[in-house]
């Protein structure tokens, strides 16, 4: 008997959602790297900032270990035969090709920087709104302000 294992709920329920399952897909079917928007009150802002921040900078720790192999890599490759090449000279010459690697890197967490920048700004322009007050009656509003420590 040959086991049938569904890896759509795997340790979970039957019926519980798959947040995997849920996050938006590039064409192709790939997964997107970041979290789906869904920008309805502050608290999901402040989660989808951070989750993206979290995710550019593990990227960003990726592409510096990349460079830095790719770095070894190349500095190991011997010279042509007939030329007269030092080990620094051939280091030299993987640095000039990786840091193309090593500052889209640092472009990254540029990014992930704007996100922690950008939770700043709409606390400080959303200040009014984010400070405790009373609900008024009825009206209906589209973007819920949630302090931060619940609602």
């Amino acid at each position: 008997m040959a086991d049938n294992i569904n890896t759509q709920t795997r340790g979970r329920q039957a019926g519980e959602p798959n947040p995997e399952a849920d996050a938006p897909t590039f064409m192709g079917g790939r997964r997107a790297a970041l979290p789906a928007p869904d920008f309805n009150d502050s608290e999901q802002f402040r989660r989808w900032l951070n989750a993206t921040r979290m995710r550019l900078r593990t990227l960003s720790m990726e592409m510096h270990m990349a460079a830095a192999e790719a770095t070894a890599a190349l500095g190991e490759i011997p010279a042509p035969p007939g030329t007269l090449m030092s080990k620094s000279v051939r280091r030299r010459r993987a640095r000039q090709v990786t840091r193309h690697m090593s500052h889209g890197a640092e472009t990254v967490l540029d990014g992930a920087t704007a996100m922690v920048r950008t939770w700043g700004a709409f606390r400080r322009v959303y200040a009014a709104e984010l400070a405790p007050r009373r609900r008024p009656a009825g009206g209906r509003r589209q973007f819920d302000v949630v302090r931060e420590g619940g609602r």
